[in-house]
């Protein structure tokens, strides 16, 4: 979870990439099986960011809207846990 804090730190945030990856924006893809999405070259997975979002370390900056409902797209570091980490 510390490194995912620092890459959030680092990259002004993460966001959601099709497949379910959360990694910085911009950063290199690879391709994976044939048909599935490319996925970053790092990434982290949704109980990474949803528990850092649970510890007020991450918040959701931007939802999506899906087949299934909203979902987060986007994450940062919460002004908060800057100063109180």
């Amino acid at each position: 979870m510390v490194k995912c804090m620092k890459a959030a730190e680092r990259h002004g945030g993460l966001k959601r990439y099709r497949g379910g990856f959360w990694s910085a924006r911009g950063v290199d893809l690879k391709d994976c099986d044939p048909g599935d999405p490319p996925a970053p070259v790092w990434w982290y997975g949704w109980g990474t960011i949803q528990a850092l979002c649970n510890r007020g370390i991450l918040e959701v900056t931007l939802m999506g809207n899906g087949k299934w409902g909203k979902f987060p797209i986007e994450v940062k570091i919460k002004v908060d846990a800057e100063k109180n980490p």
